[in-house]
C-alpha cells in the first residue's frame, strides 16, 4: 500500500500549527524558559493535530509554562486556521495547560455526569499502601448487575486489605467542579477559547487524569477538601504508594508513514493489585477492562475521522492526514522507586 501523502488542506493546517507554535515558544518575544528545541515542537505540532482532529479530548502540554498573555496569543493564533476552530484552552494558575477539542470535551463532561462510575478512581495517598480501588459509589449506582458482582468479587481478591474505610467514591467535588465551573463556560459559546483558573484546585491530580482520559484515575486530595477552589499548596510533599510496586504502562500509539510515523498518543500507569490482567472475569462476568474500553473509544474516534475524510476525498481540501493512520495499544510492567505525579 502506497502511504498517502498530505494534501494541501493538511499541509496548510501542520504548516499553520508549527507557525504558531514556533512564535510563542522561539520567537524574540518568548523568556528563555518557553524556548523549545526543534525536536520538541514537533512532537508538540503532532499533538496539536491530535486534538484539532478529534482523536482525543486534551493534551498536556507541559513542556513549558506559559502566561496567560502568551496563552491568548497562542490560541488566537492556532484557530485562525480553520480546521483548528474546535481547540480551547483551559488554564490553571500559570502551572498547567491542557489544549482540547470543544466538542469532544463537552461530549466527555456529559459521559460523565451521566456516569461518572465508568472510571476506575484508586486512592494512592499514603506511602504504605496498597493502592485502594474506589468502589462505594460504583455499588450504590452500579451500570448492570453482572458488573456489580464482578466489583465486589474483585475488590475482595485484589486489594488485600481489611479496612475499607478509605475506599472513595467518585470525587463530589469533580462532578461539582465539571457541572458548575467547565459546564457552564463550554456552554457560552466557540468564541470563548480560553478558560482561566486562578488557582490550581486541590484535587488537580485526578482532574489531570480525568482530562486525559486515563481510565484509572489517582487521586491524592483529602476527604475534607470540599471546596471548589480549595488550592493546591505546592510546597506540601505528598507521598504516594505507587513506589516499589509493579505497574502495567499503557502506551497508544499512531502509526502512519505520511505524517504520525511513530507517534505516542498517550500513557498512562496503573497499579496491578487494582486491575490484574489475568483476571479472567472480565469477559465472562460482564466487566469491562478499562484499558480495552479506552481502546475502543479511540478506534471509533479514529475510524469515524476516516470514513468522513473518505467521503470528502473528492472535494478540495478534505484532510487525508489519517487516511493511512492505524492505532496500536502496548502494555508493559514497571516497578520504580518512586513515582512522580
Amino acid at each position: 500500500m502506497i502511504p498517502l501523502k498530505p494534501n494541501p488542506s493538511a499541509v496548510r493546517m501542520i504548516d499553520h500549527i508549527r507557525s504558531a507554535l514556533r512564535a510563542c515558544f522561539k520567537g524574540k518575544s518568548s523568556s528563555s524558559s518557553c524556548r523549545l528545541s526543534a525536536a520538541t515542537i514537533d512532537s508538540l505540532v503532532k499533538a496539536v493535530v491530535a486534538v484539532a482532529l478529534g482523536l482525543r479530548v486534551a493534551h498536556l502540554v507541559d513542556v513549558a509554562h506559559l502566561s496567560s498573555d502568551q496563552i491568548n496569543q497562542l490560541i488566537a493564533l492556532l484557530r485562525q486556521e480553520p480546521q483548528c476552530q474546535p481547540l480551547l484552552v483551559l488554564h490553571f494558575k500559570d502551572q498547567y495547560m491542557f489544549l482540547c477539542h470543544r466538542h469532544e470535551l463537552v461530549q466527555h463532561v456529559e459521559a460523565t455526569l451521566s456516569d461518572p462510575n465508568q472510571w476506575i478512581y484508586v486512592d494512592i495517598r499514603g506511602s504504605q499502601g496498597p493502592p485502594v480501588q474506589v468502589v462505594e459509589s460504583l455499588l450504590q449506582h452500579p451500570p448492570n448487575p453482572l458488573r456489580k458482582v464482578s466489583l465486589i468479587k474483585k475488590i475482595t481478591h485484589n486489594c488485600n486489605h481489611p479496612k475499607t474505610n478509605n475506599k472513595r467514591p467518585c470525587p463530589e467535588i469533580l462532578l461539582y467542579w465539571l457541572r458548575h465551573r467547565l459546564q457552564p463556560f463550554l456552554m457560552q459559546g466557540q468564541d470563548d477559547a480560553v478558560f482561566y483558573s486562578s488557582v490550581v484546585p486541590s484535587y488537580m491530580v485526578a482532574l489531570t487524569g480525568w482530562l486525559l482520559e486515563y481510565p484509572t484515575i489517582y487521586m491524592t486530595h483529602i476527604e475534607s477538601d470540599t471546596t471548589v477552589d480549595q488550592e493546591l499548596d505546592e510546597w506540601e510533599m505528598v507521598p504516594n504508594c505507587l513506589g516499589d510496586r509493579r505497574l502495567s504502562l499503557v502506551r497508544v500509539w499512531l502509526h502512519g508513514a505520511s505524517f504520525w510515523q511513530d507517534y505516542m498518543l498517550l500513557s498512562y500507569t496503573y497499579p496491578e493489585l487494582v486491575i490484574d490482567d489475568d483476571d479472567d472475569d472480565h469477559d465472562d462476568d460482564g466487566t469491562v477492562d478499562p484499558t480495552r474500553n479506552l481502546g475502543f473509544k479511540l478506534q471509533a474516534r479514529l475510524e469515524r475521522r476516516q470514513q468522513q475524510y473518505q467521503q470528502q476525498q473528492q472535494v478540495e481540501g478534505a484532510n487525508n492526514i489519517i487516511m493511512d493512520t492505524r492505532l496500536e495499544i502496548v502494555h508493559e510492567y514497571v516497578t520504580l522507586d518512586r513515582v512522580a505525579l
